[in-house]
């Protein structure tokens, strides 16, 4: 199919939903512009092997560790203000 400038137009299939064209381009996830069909594929399954499986947990820690991160702002955070108040004090004095 030649577009008007001498340049093919991507090929398209159907969409399965509403049968509108859906253009079809290997770099991408395809999806239907006209329903929305695909537009959150979901997650590609995880990697499979020792290594990503390591990968995962470390990942996982990080997550975790970073919502424990502030538990523990919330918990200093009066310890850091009567710190600050001191300084204050000390420097007004």
């Amino acid at each position: 199919m030649e577009t008007g400038i001498g340049v093919a137009a991507p090929p398209a299939r159907e969409c399965p939903e509403c049968g509108a064209a859906v253009p079809r381009d290997e770099r991408y996830v395809e999806w239907c512009e006209a329903c929305d069909w695909n537009v959150d594929p979901g997650a590609p399954d995880p990697e499979s092997g020792r290594i990503a499986s390591v990968r995962r947990r470390l990942a996982q820690q990080v997550v975790c560790d970073g919502s424990r991160q502030d538990e523990v702002s919330a918990e200093l955070a009066p310890a850091r203000a009567a710190l600050a108040r001191q300084v204050i004090r000390d420097f007004a004095g």
